[in-house]
């Protein structure tokens, strides 16, 4: 019995922790990302659904259903759908990033290629935008197995979107000093975009807790408002709209890296995992058991010891 007992807390000691995929679902069912899955469902469908039907039909009842219908399939679809799966966390995410940039990505579209003398602009744009964002649907449906995120990878997308179209739009309308709406969409449809592509190739990097992503999106809103006040603080009455733009998208990635610096103890998971292969990590003693075989007679021993340095080599 203490034998056993031995063992089996050694085991556990040894352990790595497991990711979500890992562990099979006739163990294990996650579920926790699917009511994050069924909100942002509902808050796409109550933008995708009034959109589609101003879209389809012409008599204002009609179009009104969207309204009512979009948030409605919103719920029911991802339910019934993924009901008997697992929905783990970083999936809801990576579905939320899809979604989120499918609708941004649509409505920036639509002021590119549309204009004030187009025929039906609104309808025009309303399918752009529905369309757009029901296609990014499913290709982050498509993708989601592929890209194997972590929450905080996920996360981590989402929040760079909003930040890299924010900062575009923000010093563009400042900085150029005759801003048009096409130019004006087409810098902030390059800089979302490319400061999410960026951080999905250094994702890496973002292999956090996703509280730390969190913690850095708070750090943005934070670090933005402190930029905008200093900013009226030193320039006082000379303070112009270049100057506040400018201390505050400085706030705003200052807060970033404050928040990704001073959050490194919470990738608590990170510091509890076994060591990799060819490390070596030094503990505190231990008992251990020590089964071994004589030789020469055939016989079995069993010995209990006592391991002083408890490493792995």
């Amino acid at each position: 019995m203490l034998c056993l007992v031995l063992v089996v807390a050694s085991a556990t000691a040894n352990a790595k922790p497991l990711e979500p995929r890992e562990v099979p679902t006739d163990v294990y069912m996650d579920r926790a990302g699917l009511p994050e899955l069924v909100l942002q469902s509902t808050v796409t469908g109550l933008t995708i659904g009034p959109l589609l039907t101003f879209a389809l039909f012409d008599d204002d009842i009609r179009q009104a259903s969207g309204i009512l219908l979009g948030p409605t399939l919103g719920v029911a679809l991802p339910f019934l759908l993924n009901r008997d799966k697992p929905v783990h966390v970083a999936q809801a995410s990576t579905y939320n990033f899809f979604q989120r940039s499918g609708l941004g990505n649509g409505l920036m579209i639509s002021a590119l290629v549309l204009s004030e003398s187009s025929s039906s602009p609104e309808t025009a744009a309303a399918t752009i935008i529905s369309g757009t964002a029901l296609a990014s649907t499913w290709l982050g449906t498509y993708l989601e197995p592929k890209m194997k995120l972590n929450p905080g990878q996920a996360s981590a997308l989402s929040s760079s979107y909003i930040i890299g179209a924010g900062t575009g739009l923000a010093l563009y309308s400042t900085l150029v000093d005759d801003p048009s709406a096409r130019s004006a969409a087409l810098t902030t449809f390059i800089a979302a975009n490319g400061l999410s592509l960026t951080t999905y190739l250094m994702r890496d990097v973002f292999d956090v807790d996703r509280s730390r992503i969190i913690m850095m999106d708070i750090g943005a809103f934070g670090g933005g408002l402190a930029g905008l006040g200093l900013g009226f603080f030193v320039f006082g009455e000379d303070v112009d709209r270049k100057a506040l733009t400018l201390s505050s998208v400085v706030g705003v990635y200052g807060g970033i890296y404050l928040a990704y610096a001073l959050t490194k103890s919470f990738d608590g998971y990170k510091q509890s995992a076994a060591a990799t292969a060819g490390a070596v990590t030094f503990g505190s003693p231990a008992p251990m058991v020590i089964d071994s075989v004589d030789p020469a007679t055939g016989s079995r021993s069993v010995r209990f010891g006592l391991n002083i340095l408890n490493g792995t080599w």
